[in-house]
């Protein structure tokens, strides 16, 4: 009998010992820290659209997936991208994001290119938000506003025909 109490007290001790902080660590890395911020939604923001100087607002996009371009004027490889969009419905979410130049400059640069869709001058939120380093930097945005996938290069156009499809 005493031996029987003895095991009973000694598992006791034991999973106070042992368990109790590890479920204490478990609870302290699992849990988000409480400053954590919302991940950032495309789908929330009113933009001045530079191709005709309308009111954008990219919430109309919400449940479809969309590609956002980051591109600048004079960019050859900007060029080649918007160029390479030709197998897109005249309908896909396409948003062209301008930086490095006037609204003019880019209008102008949007026009030889041949973009169709939505365009804005690209402003500090959105580059912080995306890590955003070199043009052409294409984002595919999910039904929720969120990055779905990030390409720094010139894409071929089938590849994002079947990510926006997706």
């Amino acid at each position: 009998m005493q031996n029987c109490c003895n095991n009973r007290i000694f598992s006791s001790i034991l999973s106070i010992v042992i368990v109790a902080p590890l479920l204490f660590f478990i609870a302290l890395f699992a849990s988000a820290p409480s400053g954590a911020e919302e991940p950032f939604s495309y789908y929330q923001g009113s933009y001045e659209n530079i191709n005709d100087f309308s009111s954008f607002n990219s919430s109309s996009l919400r449940g479809r997936n969309s590609l956002w371009i980051f591109f600048q004027a004079h960019c050859e490889s900007c060029k080649r991208q918007f160029q390479s969009l030709s197998c897109l419905p005249i309908t896909a979410p396409v948003v062209a994001v301008g930086y490095w130049g006037t609204k003019e400059t880019l209008q102008k640069e949007l026009r030889r290119y041949g973009h169709r869709g939505a365009a804005v001058m690209g402003d500090k939120n959105l580059a912080e938000r995306n890590d955003f380093k070199q043009t052409p930097t294409l984002l595919i945005i999910n039904k929720n506003g969120l990055i779905k996938n990030k390409y720094t290069a010139v894409v071929d156009c089938s590849v994002l025909k079947k990510e926006l499809s997706q």
